[in-house]
Order: C-alpha cells, then sequence, then structure tokens
C-alpha cells in the first residue's frame, strides 16, 4: 500500500479522518473523487491509464475533477491532439 511505504499511518493524512480512511482503504470499488482525495491527502495526484486487449495505451492527458463533474481527456499514446471528453 503506498500509504505504508511512505511511513504514514492512517492519522497522518490531512484532510481525512482516520476511520474515512480505513473505509477508503477497505473498499474494492472507489469513486474517482474518493481516490483523489485520498492521493491528495497523501501529496500525490492519480493518473489513469486505459490499456486495450493489444497492449496500446490510451493515456490521460488532463484531468480535472469539480465539484460539479468529472472531465477526462484522454488521447491515444503517441499522439499529440486531445481525444474524446468523458464526463
Amino acid at each position: 500500500m503506498v500509504r505504508e511505504k511512505l511511513g504514514l499511518t492512517q492519522g497522518d493524512l490531512e484532510g481525512l479522518t482516520q476511520p474515512e480512511v480505513s473505509k477508503i482503504e477497505g473498499r474494492k470499488d472507489l469513486k474517482i473523487s474518493n481516490l483523489d482525495k485520498y492521493a491528495r491527502s497523501m501529496g500525490m495526484k492519480i493518473r489513469i491509464v486505459l490499456t486495450s486487449e493489444e497492449d496500446e495505451d490510451i493515456r490521460t492527458s488532463k484531468f480535472k475533477l469539480d465539484s460539479s463533474k468529472t472531465v477526462l481527456q484522454i488521447q491515444q499514446a503517441g499522439s499529440r491532439g486531445a481525444g474524446s471528453s468523458i464526463c
């Protein structure tokens, strides 16, 4: 677990209570917003990579999360322009 590798306890994470951290870490399914909050509490950010069955990466070029919606800009690995937006 990343938190443990950083030498942090559940109570060390800024902006989250220990029970909130325990709940996040115990879940098998997470909202991106919860994962983002968890990552930021450790001074990190998330990166999402989608891989096709042919192992062709589709990488995120921009990730914006606000209170109203999630916007994800994706582009095919090696391409220069932004691809689809997913809200």
